[in-house]
């Protein structure tokens, strides 16, 4: 489902792993701070979930990426958006 409870596009999260190790980015919050987080961006029209995380990837981190499974969706607590 691409679509969240509030009509707003939902979100696809990359989790890359390689040789035993996870890649995470530094995403700066609203309020400042810098938190640890795995590639994501909104889903764009006509794309899947795991385009859009082979996307994000792309273009967060520069790394060609492919999709080997998806590992689960739900709704985020706080913004009501698909996941």
């Amino acid at each position: 489902m691409t679509e969240s409870t509030d009509q707003r596009p939902g979100i696809s999260a990359g989790i890359v792993v390689q040789d035993g190790r996870v890649l995470m980015i530094r995403r700066r919050v609203k309020e400042g701070e810098l938190s640890w987080q795995f590639p994501a961006g909104g889903i764009e029209p006509g794309e899947t979930p795991e385009e859009a995380a082979v996307r994000e990837t792309a273009e967060e981190t520069g790394l060609t990426v492919k999709a080997v499974r998806l590992l689960g969706q739900r709704v985020h607590p706080k913004t009501g958006r698909e996941m």
